[in-house]
């Protein structure tokens, strides 16, 4: 039994399925193939032989995830999970690449598994409960790609104030309504903050074309903020104190960044 079109095209959306997958997915079936004889060798069930478990691979990864293992092996998807992330871990160097390569793995093996999971409540659960589920489901969709939205335009509106504030802040150096010194220390945390904000916009674009959200981009948000906030107060030598409570702030974000970038790297 194969799904209809409609549910792929729905579950492409749903796991925001991209170009990046795609190319992704020829490098995952290569590596699958080539270490076919030592996947057939971990599954539990001797008698599986190497030209059904091929046969499996084939429709996987052509995303179609057909019966003919998956019933007599239910946890065969997520055996090839484990056993390919072991393999793009050893093999792979790049971090970047590997993160890549995992993330679509990932997805990959939960459209299996959302289909099967799919056929299961088609054959065992009353039609109209499945209908409202789906519609459930595509509620949800429609809701979260408006947030995604909103969250996008709200970030780039953003963007543009800060522009035009560093703009203002020129206007008024050059006329000499603010000083050099403030206006230059000024205009470096305004800058700041709008690299801090092209980072949360990158990392949303990502978010909405099938990415990963990336907690590191809110990390440097704040530190942007607290750098911009000290190079100010560092003009006024009467309020040293504030400058040292926000020097231990900036100490702890900047610890916060290293240590969730190495974890980002890593993974």
């Amino acid at each position: 039994m194969i799904f209809p079109m409609k549910d792929i095209k729905e579950l492409k959306e749903y796991y925001r399925w991209n170009a990046r997958d795609e190319a992704n997915l020829e490098k995952i079936r290569d590596m699958a193939i080539k270490h076919l004889d030592d996947f057939v060798k971990v599954i539990p069930n001797s008698d599986v032989d190497k030209g059904r478990v091929n046969l499996w691979l084939e429709d996987l990864f052509e995303l179609r995830c057909s019966e003919a293992l998956t019933k007599t092996e239910p946890n065969l998807p997520n055996l090839l999970r484990h056993f390919l992330q072991e393999k793009i871990e050893r093999e792979v160097d790049s971090p970047q690449e590997r993160y890549s390569l995992l993330t679509t793995l990932n997805k990959v093996v939960d459209f299996c598994l959302e289909r099967i999971i799919s056929r299961e409540s088609l054959t065992d659960r009353p039609s109209y409960l499945g209908k409202y589920q789906r519609w459930m489901i595509r509620s949800i969709r429609r809701v979260s790609r408006v947030f995604d939205a909103f969250i996008f335009v709200t970030l780039l509106l953003v963007g543009l104030f800060i522009v035009t504030w560093i703009v203002y802040e020129f206007y008024m150096v050059l006329t000499g309504e603010l000083p050099l010194e403030r206006g230059g220390l000024s205009i470096l945390g305004s800058v700041l903050i709008l690299y801090a904000i092209s980072e949360l916009l990158a990392g949303q674009i990502r978010h909405m074309i099938g990415g990963a959200v990336s907690i590191k981009a809110f990390v440097s948000v704040a530190l942007a903020a607290v750098i911009r906030k000290v190079l100010i107060i560092s003009l006024s030598p009467e309020k040293f104190y504030e400058l040292i409570t926000l020097a231990l702030v900036l100490l702890a974000l900047g610890v916060v960044f290293l240590l969730i970038h190495r974890v980002e790297s890593s993974t």
